[in-house]
């Protein structure tokens, strides 16, 4: 009697042991799927807009970038624009070997830019925690 629940017992083990690497088994092969299908997806995305940039007419590229350029253009004509893209050039993406003059007058200018639009801000703030109208809400 006791040979015969050992056996048993032996038999529920392997059989656990069985279900268990099934039950692996299912589930990396489920995780594999379920990538692959999502690699799948993404890719027949990406043809698909592919094959409707390739399919566009040229008359909205053309657009587009017509509108692009004369935005740009717009903007180039403000001195405001014209002055930070100088600046920027200057002072951020074009190397330089030595301070010129005319570096350091951009630069100057730049932080004085800077630092008045700090001064209006804490200005403002001034002004606005100063008020009688401030004053009267308080109380």
């Amino acid at each position: 009697m006791e040979r015969v629940g050992h056996q048993l017992r032996f038999l529920h083990q392997f059989t656990l042991a069985q279900n268990l690497t099934r039950a692996s088994r299912d589930w990396t092969e489920r995780m594999r799927t379920a990538f692959e299908d999502a690699r799948r997806r993404a890719t027949n995305s990406v043809e698909q807009w592919q094959s409707r940039i390739l399919h566009t007419p040229s008359a909205i590229p053309v657009t587009i970038g017509s509108a692009g350029l004369l935005g740009a253009i717009i903007l180039l004509l403000q001195p405001g624009v014209r002055q930070r893209l100088v600046a920027l050039w200057h002072l951020r993406v074009a190397p330089a070997a030595e301070m010129t003059p005319h570096l350091a007058t951009i630069q100057y200018g730049e932080m004085l830019r800077l630092l008045a639009g700090r001064a209006c801000a804490r200005d403002r703030r001034r002004r606005l925690s100063n008020s009688p109208y401030l004053y009267r809400i308080v109380i």
